[in-house]
């Protein structure tokens, strides 16, 4: 899934959506997401390198960005495919 390249995001977690001048607050690891999906819509990828920086079992970090996942779409922050 690849993020929206446009969406601004802050060191504090501030996400502004230029397109609908919406803004969302995230924690770390939503930062993390974000960030990551903007470089690379690589999934297997993305949960490889935050299982390298958080300390989280791999089901329930699956479950967490799938989740996560679920809520930008829901809010219109991916590029349709």
């Amino acid at each position: 899934m690849k993020v929206r390249e446009n969406l601004a995001v802050s060191k504090n977690g501030f996400v502004f959506d230029p397109e609908t001048g919406e803004s969302f607050t995230v924690n770390e690891v939503g930062i993390e997401i974000i960030i990551q999906l903007q470089k690379s819509p690589d999934q297997k990828e993305l949960i490889s390198k935050l299982e390298d920086i958080y300390e989280i079992d791999n089901l329930t970090l699956e479950k967490s960005v799938a989740d996560f996942l679920i809520m930008m779409q829901e809010f219109k922050l991916t590029e349709n495919d």
